[in-house]
């Protein structure tokens, strides 16, 4: 297939890329023994480098594990990744994928992490407020918000189209990187 939509992180002397990896109908997945069943059962592959000229893929298994609903339906695209030290259960690295179940889309979803190695499909939380695909992810720190308290606000880059039906840059907000506001 092909690759697309590359998110690079940086993190203790190493460049962390997440891109989206096309598997066409009839491929095998990153699952042993499965199959692709649908025209592309998307996945994320990671690669690692330390001076962004020379990159190696992590092969050990898929990046996304214990995919609960049938893998050879399922495509995980339009990847966006960030690290996001104020995670409060120590899960910093963070990945927003959207889902399509047999051709049919389900929205956003964020799986958390403590590596980049591995997130753990079975405890995906619904991400609510994300709109159009392949935008950017970002946080402020030590945000002093209204109802008095300080935090991490998280910011990101996406697109609305007016009522002249153009598209225009938009940023959208969130405190939990769940439940996003235009």
């Amino acid at each position: 297939g092909d690759v697309g939509d590359p998110e690079v992180i940086y993190n203790n002397g190493k460049y962390y890329m997440f891109v989206e990896l096309a598997i066409r109908q009839g491929s095998k997945l990153d699952i042993p023994g499965k199959t692709a069943k649908i025209a592309n059962a998307a996945r994320v592959m990671l690669l690692e480098s330390k001076d962004l000229i020379n990159w190696t893929r992590f092969t050990e298994r898929g990046v996304i594990t214990n995919i609960p609903i049938d893998p050879e339906y399922l495509w995980f695209h339009h990847p966006e990744a960030i690290y996001a030290p104020g995670d409060p259960d120590g899960k910093p690295w963070w990945l927003y994928v959207c889902v399509n179940f047999k051709d049919q889309h389900f929205g956003h979803i964020r799986m958390r992490s403590s590596t980049p190695y591995g997130f753990d499909a079975s405890k995906y939380e619904p991400v609510y407020g994300f709109a159009q695909l392949g935008n950017q992810v970002g946080y402020i720190k030590n945000v002093r918000f209204s109802d008095g308290k300080a935090g991490y606000l998280y910011v990101r880059i996406t697109f609305i189209i007016n009522n002249e039906g153009r598209y225009i840059p938009s940023l959208i907000f969130s405190r939990d990187g769940l439940n996003w506001i235009w």
